[in-house]
């Protein structure tokens, strides 16, 4: 190790080791758009009409940006495995390294040969499905996938595409830089320091995903921001893929919600809905009947999640601000109910989401990862019981699709339409999570014809950090809505940034 760091010590030594390091980074960066290019040519039947240039455009920008952090694992691995080498034995570190970056390539390989008959059969990139392989019948899955999916010739395939990309590689590895070191001064501070730059800045945008912070990081749930399904696909690369499968996987497993007997669930239906338990089928005791119109049937019906929205900016002790004077407006009115303390539905967004979208009371059970939620709505799912009563039903969430797989998960559950990021401008003004409450709201009304009955469930993001609209972007001065807050949040910074999106 002493030898080593000594060795590392020298300037020649530490710009010749961390330049390899720089080339791997390169070159499985290389791979990995490389792959997605070839992945949308071949597969381009599957997108859809309306798709322009500036859509496909998008998508390899923000694949790029994620295959960052992939290529940013794989150099990692590749350098561990070098300095591990050259701890234990100083020749082996370049035979390690180049063992370890030729796995790296046969597994690239094989997820990429495997990525097409796996799209082509669930018409997504890889997801939780590939981790309930050995739940099922392996000897059935294995004569399937010989037969149907020729596994051999692919795998034929994939050894011969890692053979190519690692001579490829090897190339790359070793060629020589003279002319960055004939004509780049490394030898003076400012070339050194250059140099170190370079080196961080690759640090940050493998960790933030092509970001240099993690405000705007991209990771594999905001990645999704085009109007296609199949470029939301293609903008995860094979390691992002799997890794969204390890995640969604993880929380359904994590789902550990009340434990009950057939009996049990049967006698508490009954007691719950004051019946018999003479049915086995819980939809005969959730069943209720309307006693007849209360109010006129409203034409349009709009239901907002508001994203952190808090009870504060309601409260006396801020009402010098005037920044809920509306939803004060609203609550006063003679037909508008109000509660000030309310349980949430659970501890995150998509709790909220969820608990409106099925019905369900939050009970640690992670609904958009599993399989049945997808299959068919839930007896309690709110579309369902609004479509009946002549409702035309509309999800709208300033962010992508792909979040928390959203747009399948409320299609599913028996809305109409999903409408997300990527049916909205490319351009509109908004954060990494979506675009703000303003454009939202303009596409919502847009949206929603006059002359047909619509039940709207709105999601908005201007209100969940890093906030994209400041006091100022509202229009309002920040030091004058320091005056008018209590004398013991002045100092607040957090609050005046919070306030920002609920001025705008």
């Amino acid at each position: 190790m002493t030898d080593f760091l000594r060795r590392l010590g020298s300037w020649s030594n530490f710009t010749d080791f961390m330049g390899r390091q720089i080339r791997v980074y390169v070159f499985f960066l290389v791979i990995l758009c490389t792959f997605r290019l070839v992945f949308v040519g071949l597969f381009h039947e599957y997108l859809s009409p309306a798709v322009t240039l500036p859509d496909i455009a998008l998508a390899f920008w923000i694949g790029l940006k994620l295959s960052c952090k992939s290529a940013g694992w794989l150099t990692l691995l590749s350098l561990a495995a070098a300095l591990v080498a050259h701890i234990l034995k100083p020749q082996w570190e370049r035979m390690v390294q180049r063992l370890t970056n030729a796995m790296s390539l046969l597994m690239l390989s094989i997820l990429f040969m495997a990525r097409f008959p796996y799209y082509r059969q669930f018409h997504s990139s890889f997801n939780q499905l590939l981790f309930n392989t050995f739940n099922d019948d392996m000897y059935a899955l294995l004569i399937s996938l010989v037969k149907e999916f020729y596994l051999p010739l692919r795998l034929a395939g994939a050894c011969i595409l890692a053979f190519f990309l690692y001579r490829l590689f090897n190339r790359w590895l070793d060629a020589r830089t003279s002319c960055i070191s004939t004509y780049f001064p490394w030898n003076k501070w400012f070339g050194r320091a250059f140099f170190l730059l370079a080196i961080y800045m690759g640090i940050l945008l493998s960790t933030f995903g092509g970001s240099l912070q993690w405000q705007t990081a991209v990771d594999w749930e905001n990645a999704g921001v085009t109007k296609d399904s199949f470029l939301n696909e293609a903008i995860l690369d094979d390691l992002q893929a799997v890794y969204r499968g390890y995640t969604m996987n993880n929380r359904l497993e994590a789902c550990n919600g009340l434990s009950f007997t057939p009996e049990q669930i049967q006698a508490l239906a009954a007691k719950l809905a004051g019946q018999r338990p003479v049915s086995s089928n819980l939809d005969d005791y959730l069943e209720k009947k309307a006693q007849g119109p209360a109010v006129k049937k409203p034409q349009q019906i709009f239901l907002i999640i508001g994203e952190s929205y808090a009870n504060w900016p309601l409260l006396d002790k801020y009402k010098e601000l005037h920044i809920a004077d509306g939803m004060k407006a609203v609550i006063a009115e003679s037909d508008s109910a109000y509660c000030k303390s309310f349980l949430p539905n659970g501890a995150s967004t998509v709790s909220a989401v969820t608990g409106i979208v099925t019905g369900f009371a939050d009970a640690n059970l992670y609904l958009t990862t599993m399989p049945e939620a997808f299959a068919a709505a839930y007896p309690t799912a709110s579309a369902p019981q609004l479509a009946k009563l002549g409702y035309h039903t509309n999800f709208w969430y300033a962010g992508p699709a792909t979040w928390e797989r959203i747009g399948a998960f409320v299609k599913a559950q028996g809305y109409d339409n999903f409408y997300g990021r990527g049916d909205f401008a490319a351009d509109a003004p908004g954060s990494v999570w979506g675009c703000d409450d303003e454009y939202l709201y303009q596409m919502v009304l847009a949206g929603v014809p006059a002359d047909e009955p619509s039940f709207n469930v709105v999601l908005n993001v201007s209100n969940h950090s890093p906030f994209s609209e400041d006091i100022e972007k509202a229009g309002f001065d920040k030091e004058a809505v320091r005056a008018a807050l209590p004398p013991e949040a002045r100092d607040d910074e957090a609050l005046l940034q919070t306030a920002g999106p609920i001025f705008g």
